[in-house]
């Protein structure tokens, strides 16, 4: 009996000596978020003229501020026009300058890049104000980064 409780017990102490510690897998670090943003230098712009100019010009700067490198697409596009009679807007992004029918596009901007996205308002010889709310959004996260610009022309009588 004392045998067996001996080599228990020297069973017992090398089989508690070889015993490691479990090794535990860390959690793997989560990947970091890669998003599509962007910074607006304002989100309400106006300006003024007279109705006998061609033109009346606003624009808001924008900036992509992505983590993605290279190039992320975002989409503008008229969310509310209110104009007078007679007067006509259009809008201007880093492509080109749009007809007044156009009312959406999606854009390629490169990281870090900026323009000016703008809205041109042709009150045609008509006095009173207008105002256009342009929408922008990336495309990979529309719910998350929409912002609506406010833009106002007004003009003197």
């Amino acid at each position: 009996m004392k045998k067996i409780l001996f080599l228990a017990m020297i069973l017992g102490v090398a089989f508690a000596s070889c015993k490691k510690d479990p090794v535990i897998d860390p959690e793997p670090e989560p990947e970091p978020v890669v998003t599509a943003t962007f910074s607006l230098s304002a989100e309400t712009v106006s300006g003024s003229g007279s109705a006998t100019d061609n033109e009346i010009i606003t624009a808001v700067s924008f900036t992509n501020n992505s983590t993605i490198d290279g190039a992320s697409e975002y989409v503008w596009e008229i969310d509310d026009t209110t104009l007078p009679t007679g007067w006509q807007a259009s809008i201007c992004d880093n492509v080109q300058c749009w007809s007044p029918d156009r009312t959406d596009n999606t854009i390629s901007v490169n990281k870090d890049d900026s323009f000016d996205l703008k809205v041109h308002f042709y009150p045609n010889n008509i006095d009173g104000s207008g105002t256009v709310n342009v929408k922008v959004y990336a495309t990979s996260d529309s719910a998350g980064t929409a912002k609506t610009i406010v833009y106002t022309a007004s003009t003197g009588k």
